[in-house]
């Protein structure tokens, strides 16, 4: 029995231990105002006597923190009302697994005369700040280390020894005081696997040390106003981006390890600056991303670096103003950079390469200026050591040298418009033999005059001087002139007509020298030079007038001497390089109609007040306009007196539809008004055709019709003539299945993004592809014949069109308008081509296509296009609406996948194919409606609108540009009727105007969610 007792008894201790050891970790919740109902949370003391937790978010007995044995530590929920947790003052630890902060704002923090300390203890101690931000401003200790969750930030400004590491799975951590390395024991180790960001407090130099190796599964990011040093080796396939503030020069993050392997990029889109002493490059690096716009990075091979640095694999990628320097001192370590240089970013950029090594540091690789878009590249010589370019460089901006040596391997064939500076006491090392020509040279501060300027006991020709050295020369061109004419890149110019050259010097002119007698013709026509004008110091205007039949190509007359303000004078040939040939042509001014003429005449003097003509007399005049309409552009006196009358009736009386409302009409009569309006759209019939863009361009150049700033709109000329834009299009136009839809066969639109500007003349450049093949060139987009509608509210033909007959076509309008390639019914085998367009403005213009796709970005330039009207085409749905609509539109992209998404649904519902020969539904906003109700129609037309500034105040809400989800009830029904659904067939009563309201119903539930009740 007494040993039956005795076995009982070990049987309960047992049982007793184990009761301990199955102890589960609890979650409390902090109530710090020691509430006596629900949760107020705030201040209070974290220790192990006082009730302030409670089991429950809010309700629940308070209770004591546990403190439980470290192996089963609890979990702290820090929620609502935030408040500061002060750790009591006396040596007990608070041991805790799992802290999670609920509102910004929580402190936990230790009294100042306590030793207490926050022991983070447990199976994977977990800090997680949700999306709040919290301080921790108490020692943490423990032996698991801890992972820091979330995307908030956590301040971590204790003296922290915990040990086992940090893991920082995103967000951001705040070292918060300088000169404490608050993220661990020394030597252990930090773990990012998620992008995460480590706040470096302080403003001082270098005044953190991180004692800490990092492994980095991704990017890690280090902020603030004060450098660090990392002395553990770095390691991983993340990247590590710097961002410093103040002087960054002072502040950088040094990667003092020999043996770092990671293998990501180093720095981002901001300012910075690192040093590494060990570098790794394997297939697959990451670049190294110097500055970005205007903002200044800095990367350094350090002091402490025990070998070279080479760089196959690894890019410098140069989005601003970026500095290499090897700052080891040991002429064996130096830098060999073999790939070649990326740009970021268009502007102008500039790289430095510096440090006091005097090794041969080589950038091997191209140094050349970015292309899309353009940015221009200068690079800049620090600091004592030696660079050398070995690299077939083409950048184009300029070279400095502060101090040093810089070598240069070979000429760069761009460095003819950049300047050179060599500051007294730099070296420029010329290592080839030849010459490199630049525009400026300055030695310090002094200019140098044209000429050619070698080594000091150098054989070849020129100028020594000592700040060049090795065997080739530096050719200083000086002064050169750049040329400009008012002929907008047409080859000829009538007898006597004055065209007008800007000349554009490089350098500022002593206008002394640049005198009208200074030029002449290196072509064969007789010309009288007029007078030249200086706009600026480096810009005149000259005017020529080309008297007898021959070609006309300015040149500098032999002999004359041009001169920039420093006496260096114009270097040049007889003609100038970029001159263009004109050929100077006899117009043919032939009498033309009398009784035309005459009519054309007297209503001119009649509007100038010179003459007086009754109501009678106009009529007449107006009756004879209408009898001999054919003759309109058939001559360059019937041109110029149908320009001249409309030209000032527009500046006397003022332009139609702007000086004047529009009118109707039944209530018209042969009055003045109807009588130019008849007139202009005789110009617009007849007059603007291939063969006077030939013949009589220089009649037709800069006409315009002033109401075109009413509609389709003003817009300015482009500000230079000479510019070619180019565009994709498809010029194929398939036949696909099914019954001929509304306009089916009709040309397919091509938009190219380009707008004609009133007054402009444009050339268009096809491939021979597209001669003679049915092709057009139409310019303006509003073709809808308005001849049928009572009230005129514009012109009623406002586009023209060029049929391709020939690989180059000249256009015009007095209207201006986008330009547009037809595309003829059923051409399968021509495929994408490229179209050139120059003397163009661009037009705001969103593609969706499979082979042109704007991207967001692309769609932010675009939107800001000057044009009136913008241009919105996938290969299912176009439209063009005014640009006030749109200029404000963020992203175009689910718009356009909405109208497809609709054109997709109503092909389907009637059994046609998606993919078809032109696009499903083609909408286009006009001042009037081209029918008397809602019709079909490629395009239709059935909601008005113009291109006033402050039509739309930058994004429409009207449905065209927010979606067809947004649609009325007229839209799809007049597509329904676009698909002849019921005409011509058998049908019930009132079928043709009920059956095409499906279209709407299908798009809206099928793609839009509405139930069918609601669509």
């Amino acid at each position: 029995m007494e040993s039956r007792m005795r076995w009982v008894s070990i049987l309960f201790a047992f049982l007793a231990l184990g009761a301990v050891s199955s102890v589960q970790a609890t979650t409390y919740y902090w109530d710090g105002n020691n509430a006596t109902t629900g949760l107020d949370r705030a201040s209070g003391t974290w220790d192990n006597t006082s009730t302030l937790w409670r089991k429950g978010f809010s309700s629940g007995a308070l209770s004591q923190w546990p403190n439980t044995d470290p192996s089963n530590a609890d979990t702290a929920q820090l929620v609502d009302t935030a408040g500061t947790l002060m750790l009591n003052s006396d040596s007990v630890n608070i041991n805790v697994n799992t802290i999670t902060f609920g509102t910004t704002g929580y402190t936990i923090a230790a009294s100042t005369n306590g030793t207490a300390a926050l022991n983070l203890s447990g199976t994977t101690p977990t800090i997680d700040v949700g999306t709040v931000d919290a301080t921790i401003k108490a020692k943490i200790t423990g032996i698991a280390g801890f992972t820091k969750t979330g995307s908030g930030t956590l301040t971590l400004s204790g003296a922290n020894t915990f040990t086992g590491g940090l893991t920082l799975n995103g967000g951001n951590v705040n070292c918060g005081t300088t000169s404490v390395d608050s993220l661990g024991a020394v030597n252990s180790v930090v773990t990012v696997n998620s992008a995460s960001t480590i706040h470096i407090a302080g403003g001082g130099f270098g005044a953190t040390t991180l004692n800490k190796s990092f492994v980095l599964n991704a990017s890690l990011a280090f902020t603030g106003g004060n450098g660090a040093t990392i002395t553990g080796p770095v390691s991983g396939t993340g990247s590590i981006k710097p961002s410093q503030t103040g002087n960054i020069n002072q502040r950088p993050l040094i990667l003092a390890s020999t043996n770092n392997t990671f293998t990501g990029a180093i720095g981002g889109d901001q300012t910075s600056f690192i040093t590494v002493n060990s570098l790794s490059d394997v297939v697959g690096s990451g670049d190294i991303n110097l500055g970005r716009g205007a903002s200044y990075s800095r990367f350094d091979w350090g002091s402490g670096a025990a070998s070279a640095l080479t760089l196959n694999n690894r890019q410098i990628v140069l989005s601003g103003e970026g500095v290499i320097n090897n700052a080891n001192t040991n002429t064996a370590n130096i830098v060999t950079i073999n790939s070649n240089l990326k740009v970021s970013g268009g502007g102008a950029k500039t790289l430095t390469l510096g440090g006091a090594n005097t090794g041969m540091n080589r950038f091997n690789g191209i140094i050349a200026d970015g292309v899309l878009p353009r940015a221009v590249i200068s690079v800049t010589k620090a600091d004592a050591g030696q660079w050398i370019l070995s690299g077939a460089n083409t950048y184009s901006g300029n070279t400095t040298l502060n101090a040093g040596t810089l070598c240069l391997g070979g000429p760069n064939p761009n460095n003819d418009s950049s300047v050179v500076t060599i500051a007294t006491a730099a070296t420029l090392n010329l290592n080839f033999s030849g010459t490199e020509s630049v525009r400026k040279l300055f030695i310090g501060t002094t200019p140098m005059a044209a000429g050619i300027y070698k080594a000091v006991g150098s054989s070849a020709t020129g100028t020594p001087i000592p700040q060049i050295t090795g065997t080739g020369t530096l050719t200083v061109i000086g002064v050169t002139l750049g040329l400009g004419d008012s002929m907008g890149g047409r080859p000829q110019v009538a007898v006597n007509a004055t065209v007008t050259y800007t000349l554009t010097f490089s350098e500022d002119m002593d206008a002394r020298t640049v005198s009208a007698s200074a030029f002449g013709n290196a072509g064969t026509a007789t010309i009288k030079i007029g007078a030249i004008t200086q706009l600026s110091p480096r810009v005149f205007t000259l005017l020529i007038t080309p008297t007898s039949l021959g070609t006309l190509r300015l040149q500098v007359r032999a002999g004359a001497v041009l001169k920039d303000t420093a006496n260096n004078a114009l270097r040049t040939t007889a003609a100038i390089p970029d001159d263009t040939t004109i050929t100077v042509y006899q117009p043919q001014l032939d009498a033309g109609s009398p009784t035309l003429l005459t009519a054309l005449a007297e209503l001119r003097s009649h509007i100038q007040g010179t003459s007086t003509l009754t109501p009678a007399q106009i009529n007449a005049h107006k009756l004879t306009i209408d009898a001999q309409k054919p003759l309109f552009g058939s001559s360059a006196s019937t041109i110029v007196a149908a320009l001249d009358l409309v030209g000032t009736y527009d500046s006397v009386v003022g332009p139609l539809w702007v000086a004047q409302p529009g009118f109707t009409r039944a209530t018209v009569t042969n009055d003045m008004r109807w009588t130019i309006c008849t007139v202009m759209q005789d110009i617009m019939d007849l007059t603007y055709t291939v063969t006077n863009l030939v013949n009589h361009a220089d009649l037709l150049d800069g006409f315009t019709f002033g109401s075109a700033a009413y509609f389709p709109g003003a817009c300015p000329p482009p500000s230079d003539p000479n510019v070619t834009h180019s565009v994709l299009i498809n010029a194929n136009f398939l036949n696909t299945f099914g019954w001929h839809t509304w306009d089916e066969l009709g040309p397919a639109m091509k938009p190219t993004g380009n707008y004609l500007a009133p007054g402009s003349i444009a050339t268009v450049t096809v491939p021979p592809s597209l001669v003679g093949r049915g092709y057009n060139i139409r310019v303006g987009c509003h073709k809808w014949d308005m001849s049928n509608r009572p009230t005129l509210k514009r012109l009623d033909r406002v586009t023209v069109f060029y049929p391709i007959n020939s690989t180059e076509t000249r256009v015009a309008n007095p209207f201006g308008g986008g330009i547009y390639i037809e595309v003829p019914s059923y051409v399968t085998n021509v495929g994408i081509v490229s179209i050139q367009v120059r003397n163009a403005v661009r037009s705001p213009y969103f593609s969706a296509k499979p082979f042109h796709t704007t991207t967001p970005a692309q769609w932010l330039v675009e939107r800001a296009s000057p044009a009136p009207w913008a241009d919105f085409q996938s290969d299912k749905f176009m439209m063009q609406v005014p640009t006030s609509w749109i200029s404000k539109m963020p992203d175009p992209t689910q718009l356009m996948k909405d109208w497809d998404a609709a054109a997709d649904t109503c092909n389907d519902l009637m059994g046609f194919p998606r993919d078809r020969g032109k696009e499903t539904m083609y909408d286009q906003i006009d001042v009037n409606l081209h029918k008397t109700g809602g019709y079909p129609g490629y395009p239709t037309s059935n909601y008005t609108g113009d291109a006033g500034p402050g039509n739309g105040n930058g994004y429409s809400g009207y449905f065209l540009v927010r979606g067809p989800q947004y649609a009325d009830n007229v839209h799809f029904h007049e597509h329904g009727h676009g698909y002849y659904i019921g005409c011509n067939r058998p049908q019930l009563p009132g079928e043709i105007e009920s059956v095409i309201n499906l279209l709407h119903v299908a798009v809206w539930n099928q793609r839009f969610g509405y139930s069918l009740d609601d669509a």
